[in-house]
């Protein structure tokens, strides 16, 4: 009888994470945009607001990414300088809004663990080298789905550890957020081709 109930929960448990990784990936499938704050484990703060597209702005301590889907700005307000790349060229490897725009609606995903009203989810991308992640761990809040930490392991060892908080999902997001105009003095370097 014990082995039947244990074999009974194996099944239940197992059908339960498929389940809410089918509702967590339909949730961030159905986002047209969304904005949080993270804090890295090393104390950089971000701002970053995402859209469909892959279009992104991230707003660092002394730099602002933006990305339209195919062009990214790299500014430095201090060295009075942006960086013009594909977006392909200038981040193979991205950063934490690559979670959001790309790991989580393509990569496999797999439940690590519960812990209360939190899941803790491994994301797999199908092709390391195209995102320049090995894995992704994301842990969510089931209420919600709301994003609370994040981990993000690279191909080459590293990882970086996020806090999020402050989310919002689908907040209203124009063109001209994911647009970059150089200030006048401004150096450009032009790295697409």
């Amino acid at each position: 009888m014990r082995l039947q109930a244990f074999f009974f929960m194996l099944v239940f448990s197992t059908l339960q994470a498929d389940d809410e990784l089918r509702f967590l990936r339909h949730f961030y499938a159905r986002l047209q945009s969304l904005v949080l704050e993270a804090v890295s484990d090393m104390g950089v703060e971000v701002r970053l607001t995402v859209a469909r597209g892959n279009r992104f702005r991230a707003e660092l301590p002394g730099r602002l990414l933006i990305s339209n889907g195919t062009t990214i700005w790299s500014y430095s307000p201090q060295y009075q300088q942006v960086v013009v790349s594909s977006t392909a060229r200038a981040y193979p490897s991205g950063g934490i809004e690559r979670v959001f725009t790309t790991l989580l609606q393509h990569s496999k995903l797999r439940l690590s663990h519960r812990n209360g009203d939190t899941l803790h989810v491994v994301c797999i991308p199908s092709d390391p080298t195209a995102t320049g992640f090995r894995e992704a761990i994301l842990v969510v809040r089931r209420q919600d789905w709301a994003p609370l930490a994040a981990e993000i392991r690279s191909n080459g060892g590293g990882s970086q550890r996020w806090q999020i908080r402050r989310f919002q999902a689908n907040p209203a997001v124009s063109a001209a957020d994911f647009h970059f105009q150089p200030p006048p003095g401004t150096e450009v370097i032009e790295l697409r081709r």
